[in-house]
């Protein structure tokens, strides 16, 4: 896992029940653990909404 080494502290982001590690301004600490979820997650944590996400089966 690569992480940001100017990161202050790391916060965690619950997606679907996994924690994922960010750093104190919502960057993902390790970017294979990225997906639409974790970005849904974050913009709710942090109180925003996201618009434009549409998910297709099979889409990545």
């Amino acid at each position: 896992m690569q992480t940001n080494p100017f990161a202050i502290r790391t916060e965690y982001v619950d997606v679907n029940g996994e924690m994922i590690a960010a750093d104190q301004a919502g960057y993902i600490q390790d970017m294979y653990q990225w997906s639409e979820d974790f970005a849904i997650a974050l913009a709710k944590k942090q109180g925003n909404r996201l618009a434009g996400i549409r998910r297709t089966k099979g889409e990545h």
